[in-house]
């Protein structure tokens, strides 16, 4: 996993690229609903492993668009994430489910304003 991207649930656009540290302010962005895709390199893998806070295992995609509350395949569910410092582990397996050799994990730690 390369990076996590935040997306509008609503339209599937990309709005940014989550960093460590930052704050992401839902309302001046002019967003209500939210989820986060994992990029990958290579584009496609077997499957990714996303973990939130204290959870291992949250959410299993083994069909890109690898999205942490999944999707249709052409649109996000959207995340019913609550605000505060959230922190997302994403790691990018060769197999489907989360099974295969795993890469390395993408951690990413951030503050969601609602």
């Amino acid at each position: 996993v390369s990076s996590l991207t935040l997306i509008n649930a609503q339209n599937g656009a990309a709005v940014l690229t989550i960093t460590n540290g930052m704050t992401i302010n839902l309302p001046a962005l002019g967003l209500t609903q939210i989820s986060i895709r994992a990029n990958t390199s290579p584009t496609t893998v077997g499957s990714v492993v996303f973990g939130l806070d204290g959870t291992t295992v949250y959410k299993v995609e083994t069909a890109a668009p690898y999205s942490i509350y999944g999707d249709t395949g052409t649109s996000y569910y959207a995340w019913p994430v609550s605000a505060g410092v959230r922190t997302v582990r994403a790691t990018a397996y060769t197999g489907a489910g989360g099974t295969g050799t795993p890469g390395p994990t993408l951690t990413v730690s951030f503050t969601l304003v609602r």
